[in-house]
């Protein structure tokens, strides 16, 4: 088989995965309040997953979140095949109390607010120890 055959994906050459740049972008993307800042760290960050070879489908799948009592997460058709069956066996009332207990955006909100207060306390802290330090 020839590489001209391949699909394109396939014939990419797989970068290493940077976590610093990663998180970066992460941070530019949720905290910027320019829009146009925020789409470009998404651009990257979606272009730096994909040159790592990180299915986005999956990612945005949110296999995590999805578990088997409120859904199923699929990756090829036989796995579709197999899920379809078990749709109707998912309560619907199970699946809104853990979008309510997991995703309700003011939970949601807090959790981001605990996690930038917990980063500008480090920060706040680190330099304390420099200034005391030098």
């Amino acid at each position: 088989m020839t590489t001209a055959r391949l699909p394109r994906r396939a014939r990419k050459k797989r970068v290493e995965i940077d976590p610093t740049r990663i998180g970066r972008l992460l941070r530019l993307a949720l905290s910027s309040d320019q829009d146009g800042e925020v789409i470009a760290a998404v651009g990257a960050l979606k272009r730096a997953m994909s040159s790592a070879g990180i299915d986005l489908d999956d990612v945005a799948a949110c296999a995590k979140i999805v578990t088997q009592d409120v859904g199923f997460v699929c990756r090829t058709r036989q796995e579709y095949l197999h899920a379809i069956p078990g749709v109707n066996s998912i309560p619907p009332d199970r699946c809104r109390a853990k979008a309510m207990n997991e995703l309700q955006y003011t939970r949601m909100a807090a959790d981001y607010a605990r996690e930038y207060n917990e980063e500008i306390a480090s920060a706040t802290s680190s330099q304390r120890k420099r200034k005391h330090n030098a």
